[in-house]
């Protein structure tokens, strides 16, 4: 069977703690976490570095302005990524659900990140 070859994960998520835990369930599946964004304008402003980064996947949280729970952010981000990388692969991991994401994980499933990572 062959070995799995690593991927190049960058995180967009505004709560601190949930950032390490989704950097540690990308690390221990042996994927490398090559940025992170944690408002609107700064994920805006990783999205036009995804190529030149070489991210394979982007975690994506739906809300990342505290008190915001539409999903706009998310849905916002999700577009200007499918527009500016659209072979990068979204896994949505939010409070509320992420349909338009090619995994939508959900936060309290975030122990299976690295087989969804796997699956993509």
């Amino acid at each position: 069977m062959p070995l799995m070859e690593a991927k190049r994960v960058a995180i967009i998520e505004d709560i601190t703690p949930w950032q390490r835990v989704i950097a540690h369930h990308i690390e221990v599946a042996g994927h490398k976490v090559v940025d992170r964004a944690r408002s609107l304008e700064e994920a805006l402003a990783l999205v036009k570095k995804l190529k030149a980064l070489q991210v394979d996947i982007v975690t994506l949280d739906g809300n990342l302005t505290l008190g915001e729970g539409s999903g706009k952010e998310g849905r916002t981000i999700l577009a200007e990524i499918r527009k500016n990388a659209p072979k990068v692969k979204i896994i949505g991991i939010s409070g509320d659900p992420m349909p338009q994401a090619d995994v939508d994980l959900r936060k309290e499933n975030v122990r299976n990140l690295g087989d969804a990572i796997a699956r993509l």
